[in-house]
Formats: C-alpha cells, sequence, structure tokens
C-alpha cells in the first residue's frame, strides 16, 4: 500500500455483502401441463403387480410458467404464458397473488412476451444506478433480442447468460426449484382429478410449495454464484467436456483418407471407358491388403490409387 497512498485495506461490511446478493437474480422458464403425466405411485401388497385407479387421459394444455429468484430468498411473482390470442381475467384464478398472464399463439414464450416480463421485473425490482441488478438466464433466443437488451441497458439491467448445456450446474432455479416445483404439481394435479376443484389452484399450491427462500438461497449455494465459490464444481463435473477433444494425428489420418476417396471419385466419373465390361475387370484384380481387408485396383485407371470398397463400387 506505500507504493499507493490513495488505497487502503478495509474490512467488508456484511450489510454490503447481502445487499449485492439481494441484486442478483435468476430467470427461467419451465412448460406444464393441465394433465397428469402418469399416475402417482402407491403402496401396494408385496407380489401384486398392478394397481389400478381412475386417470383422465387428455392430452392437456402446454402452459409456459416463468420463475425468478434472488441470491436472498426473494422471489418475483410467476408469469405464465397461455396458448391464446387475448388475454383473460380468468385464466388467473387461483394462482398466486401478482400472478401476470401472457399470450403467444404455442404457449412458449417469445421475444415480445420476455420482454413485457423485463418491464414486469422493473417494476417489482427497481433497479438505479446505484444499485444496478445483475440478472443471470440461459441462451434462449427470446432472452437475446436488441429490444431486450437495450431495455436492460437502459433501466440499469446486467445480463449475464449461461453457456450452453450447463444450466443443471450453473443455473439455480434448474438446480434446486424446479424439481420441487415439478413433484408437488404432479401430486396437486393428482389430488385434483379425484376432487375436480378448481382449475387453476394446483399451480398455486405448487408453486407456494416450491417458491420458497430456502431452496433459492439453496440453488445459488449450489452453483457457487453467492460465495462467489468456484471450489463447488470438481474435475468429474467436467469430464462430458473431454468428449470434443479430437486427436490431431487422427483428424490429419482423416483428412488424408478422405481426400484420397475424392481423387478416387474424380477418376472414375471423368474416364468415359468405365462401364459394365470394366468393373467385371476390377472383380478379377481383388487383392488381399494388410488385415486381410480387399483393395480393388482399376485397369486403364492411374494404378497409383486404389478405390476402396467405401468408395461406392458395387461387388
Amino acid at each position: 500500500m506505500k507504493r499507493h497512498p490513495r488505497l487502503s485495506l478495509v474490512n467488508q461490511s456484511p450489510l454490503v455483502l447481502l445487499r449485492a446478493r439481494d441484486n442478483i437474480y435468476n430467470v427461467d422458464e419451465t412448460g406444464i401441463h393441465t394433465s397428469a403425466k402418469k399416475p402417482s405411485k402407491v403402496i401396494s401388497l408385496v407380489g401384486k403387480k398392478t394397481s389400478w385407479k381412475y386417470f383422465i387421459r387428455e392430452r392437456g394444455t402446454l402452459i409456459t410458467s416463468l420463475f425468478c429468484c434472488s441470491a436472498t430468498g426473494k422471489f418475483i411473482p410467476p408469469a405464465l404464458v397461455f396458448p391464446r390470442k387475448k388475454r383473460n381475467p380468468r385464466y388467473l384464478k387461483g394462482t398466486p397473488l401478482g400472478t401476470i398472464d401472457l399470450v403467444t399463439d404455442n404457449g412458449w414464450i417469445n421475444t415480445d412476451t420476455f420482454l413485457e416480463w423485463m418491464k414486469f421485473f422493473v417494476s417489482s425490482v427497481r433497479p438505479s444506478a446505484t444499485h444496478k441488478c445483475l440478472l443471470i438466464m440461459d441462451n434462449h433466443s427470446s432472452h437475446r433480442s436488441i429490444q431486450v437488451l437495450d431495455f436492460a441497458s437502459e433501466n440499469n439491467i446486467i445480463l449475464l447468460t449461461i453457456p450452453p448445456h450447463t444450466t443443471h450446474k450453473l443455473q439455480p432455479l434448474d438446480v434446486a426449484v424446479y424439481g420441487p416445483f415439478g413433484k408437488y404439481f404432479q401430486n396437486s394435479i393428482d389430488k385434483w382429478q379425484k376432487t375436480h376443484a378448481s382449475q387453476h389452484r394446483y399451480f398455486a399450491r405448487a408453486y407456494l410449495k416450491a417458491a420458497i427462500p430456502n431452496n433459492a438461497i439453496k440453488g445459488f449455494k449450489k452453483t457457487g454464484i453467492s460465495d462467489c465459490n468456484i471450489d463447488v464444481f470438481t474435475d468429474v463435473d467436467f469430464l462430458p467436456s473431454d468428449v470434443t477433444d479430437c486427436d490431431k494425428e487422427n483428424s490429419a489420418l482423416n483428412e488424408t483418407q478422405e481426400s484420397t476417396v475424392h481423387d478416387t471419385h474424380s477418376q472414375v466419373n471423368g474416364n468415359d471407358n468405365f462401364n459394365n465390361n470394366s468393373i467385371g475387370h476390377i472383380q478379377d484384380n481383388i487383392q488381399i491388403g494388410e488385415n486381410n481387408k480387399p483393395s480393388y485396383s482399376t485397369s486403364g485407371l492411374d494404378h497409383s490409387k486404389t478405390l476402396k470398397p467405401e468408395a461406392g463400387v458395387n461387388k
């Protein structure tokens, strides 16, 4: 510090750290169906293979639900994307307080609906120039549009996208919230099919059970975001990435083989005398090469190249 008199070493206040965590959010979508996928398991006698129950086998409707939570366990009211042309207040009957409804043609989120949710997010969180907000999300195309990026920049929101195929490890909602929510949601649908209660109340029951501060805090901790912990992942977690490594020698060998096959094709296609009689002559000149694999020599062509079976010549 003697070289830099303007700098000093100070202790970080726990309040500042807590405030920083409160400004870190994760947003993600998941699809839900209005009908149960399969009957739930029940306790039965040993040796009894089948247990029957009444089950409504409906195709159901796909609805996209959008969750958002902070590293301190604060949840923003959810959003539901319905496959409709116009909004209808009755769609939100029985949903958690503050839930907003969005509509698209297929029930999937798009750029316009995500931008509309971003406006709802700003009104709920109210970021400022002195207290900016970090929003973590995946790389879906609806999240990376110019309209969304401009809106985030104008409203003091810093967007951070997660690399592809890593959300099961890096996204807090996937790690600690969507698992319990899916279980509670299926149980609620199963109970609804027995009692025929209000159609949307099972979503509220499942959401209120899964969207709890403990799950959100646990998700941010397991992903190493809240504590800035880079040691949450071991070498085993990175093993799947090894399959993308390519041996340079094998790569060069494959390129050489492909070049040889391509040259042979060009030579065969450019020779007008290569007809059925030539094919019969090739069959009479099969030679056994290395590893007892036959190679096919051609007469009247360039003998410096051999025509391999995979080059497209039928026996």
